[in-house]
């Protein structure tokens, strides 16, 4: 694991915790996602991976089990909202380019942060805000110096 994917975990931790403790998504589904999050780096060698001409069925059922917990347990729009968003971060997590999608990590991430803060606000969560901001600050200075060196990469032609 590099450090630009630790980073993306760490903000991926943040804002799942965020949502956790303002009490917009349920423990059972916050162990849930938490769980799909720290599989998905295993995710070829358990054959997890949306496939290009078939979906795998587990993580078909897993997808669809997370739009349902939307749809019937969100007790209003912000609930179902962020509980859609989390079956997009999964089928990012699970994509073979998963990792290639760090920009639309770090703005589902960010989405979690703001909908927990305008539900609540306490010291202990503005400082969690205050670690979020730096993680993400630096989590988009290593975006910058990677997409930096593929740049400045020689192209070998054949």
């Amino acid at each position: 694991m590099n450090l630009l994917s630790a980073c993306s975990y760490t903000l991926i931790l943040l804002g799942l915790s965020s949502l956790f403790m303002a009490e917009i998504i349920s423990p059972v589904l916050f162990i849930f996602v938490l769980v799909l999050v720290f599989c998905s780096p295993f995710r070829q060698s358990l054959g997890l991976v949306f496939g290009r001409g078939a979906i795998n069925s587990v993580v078909l059922v897993i997808t669809l089990w997370l739009l349902f917990n939307a749809f019937y347990f969100g007790a209003d729009v912000l609930a179902q909202l962020l509980t859609f968003s989390l079956t997009l971060l999964v089928a990012i997590l699970y994509s073979p380019k998963a990792y290639r999608d760090h920009l639309q990590i770090l703005l589902i991430c960010v989405f979690y942060l703001l909908a927990a803060t305008l539900k609540i606000a306490t010291l202990s969560f503005l400082i969690m805000l205050l670690a979020f901001v730096v993680v993400g600050i630096a989590y988009l200075n290593l975006l910058n110096i990677r997409r930096e060196e593929l740049r400045c990469e020689p192209i070998h032609q054949l």
